[in-house]
């Protein structure tokens, strides 16, 4: 709380302004901006309390920021993936034609994308992302429904079996938790959609696993933060 009479009516604090508390607003480690609280020449000066409570409503406002700018980052994801679902839908038929034009899609992004034939459950197609997500190794994609379930944490088993037993009947979603090989636990949303042949028919299931273990961190330290 320097003395800050030289500066005051300059634009930069009020005028009648005899200190200030200047707490700084970082992202990143880098300061993006400062929270500042002035007092008059008849403020007696700033007890530690006040200190630390301005400190943590900095805190506070740095949170909001960043929840509102992963906000607006997952609005725009969600844009774009279901802009995919919407072309991989449309297309299907012909990227059945083109093997290669169907896995050049596939693999140019992060999320896992699968399809599987809904009359046996068996998968058909697992991209590349599987295996950095999952921690298996090549070689090692589900063939069927239930290799697929044993890579689930247990107690979200019942769920995902249901989820399963339902691709191909309409656009539906699950988030649930699984276990890599060295037992660490990730979250996951998995997004399935009907895929039709060219009369119409429910054929096949396609379906994006999406890595949301990060997302799901930081809304609970935010909320923490906020107890």
């Amino acid at each position: 709380d320097a003395d800050t009479g030289p500066l005051a009516g300059t634009g930069l604090l009020p005028a009648g302004t005899a200190g200030a508390i200047l707490a700084p607003l970082q992202f990143g480690g880098n300061m993006q901006g400062c929270l500042i609280i002035t007092r008059g020449g008849d403020h007696p000066g700033w007890a530690q309390d006040e200190v630390k409570f301005i400190g943590s409503v900095a805190d506070c406002v740095v949170l909001a920021l960043e929840q509102d700018r992963r906000r607006r980052a997952e609005g725009e994801n969600l844009a774009l993936r279901r802009d995919l679902e919407r072309r991989v839908t449309e297309r299907t038929a012909e990227l059945a034609e083109s093997e290669l034009r169907f896995r050049q899609l596939a693999e140019c992004i992060e999320e896992v994308f699968y399809t599987v034939d809904v009359s046996g459950g068996r998968f058909v197609y697992v991209s590349p992302a599987f295996h950095r997500i999952w921690g298996l190794p090549a070689g090692q994609e589900p063939a069927t429904t239930e290799d697929w379930l044993a890579t689930v944490v247990e107690d979200d088993r019942p769920a995902a079996r249901e989820f399963a037993g339902r691709r191909g009947s309409d656009r539906i979603e699950l988030e649930y938790r699984i276990r890599l090989p060295d037992g660490a636990v990730r979250r996951i949303i998995d997004r399935s959609f009907p895929v039709r042949d060219a009369e119409g028919r429910v054929y096949r299931a396609a379906g994006l696993a999406i890595d949301v273990t990060v997302r799901r961190s930081h809304e609970a330290e935010i909320g923490r933060a906020h107890v």
